[in-house]
């Protein structure tokens, strides 16, 4: 008697395996209808389809209603030239320029005419500049170690000589310098 229980409650619990064992490959089946991403089986010879790709979310907008780059934009450089008067026999122009947003190592480059170079800078506030030279004999160089950052709207006075001659000459073109351009002070 004890051995027909015991068979029973054997068969009992064969056929509770069997049916669990069927309710959970049909919840499988039903999860991976629904979930197209769920990866197949690393020995299944059919690879699954790939998921459509997610868009990308819109850009961040910034105050400026332009996308935001995750770092502060660069400013933009407004400059105008007017002749100065001829010192030591040299011709001169003075530029005057400044930025829309602060600089943080304000350094700018004038293309001129001519042999050119720095001769002096002017600003309303305390300044202090670090003396650069350039290779090409028709560029000056300016870099303010001193406001740093350059604020907007601070009015830089640049004067610019001609290396020789007291002829007339003209900047033809005003640039900022990239950070990795300027030699560390």
């Amino acid at each position: 008697m004890i051995a027909a229980a015991l068979a029973g409650g054997i068969l009992i619990l064969v056929v509770l395996g069997i049916f669990a064992k069927l309710l959970m490959d049909k919840r499988t089946e039903q999860i991976r209808a629904a979930d197209p991403i769920t990866t197949a089986p690393l020995d299944d010879p059919k690879p699954q389809a790939a998921a459509a790709p997610v868009p990308a979310p819109p850009p961040a907008q910034t105050p400026d209603s332009k996308p935001a780059d995750f770092g502060p934009r660069e400013p933009n450089l407004k400059w105008k030239q007017d002749p100065a008067p001829v010192k030591d026999g040299k011709a001169g122009v003075m530029v005057k320029l400044s930025v829309d947003r602060d600089m943080y190592i304000p350094a700018f480059w004038a293309g001129c005419e001519r042999p050119c170079e720095t001769e002096g800078v002017a600003l309303r506030e305390t300044y202090r500049e670090q003396p650069l030279k350039s290779s090409n004999p028709e560029v000056a160089l300016l870099s303010l170690l001193a406001p740093r950052p350059l604020h907007r709207g601070v009015e830089v006075s640049w004067e610019i000589r001609a290396k020789k001659g007291a002829d007339p000459f003209r900047i033809l073109t005003m640039q900022m310098m990239r950070p990795d351009q300027v030699p560390p002070n």
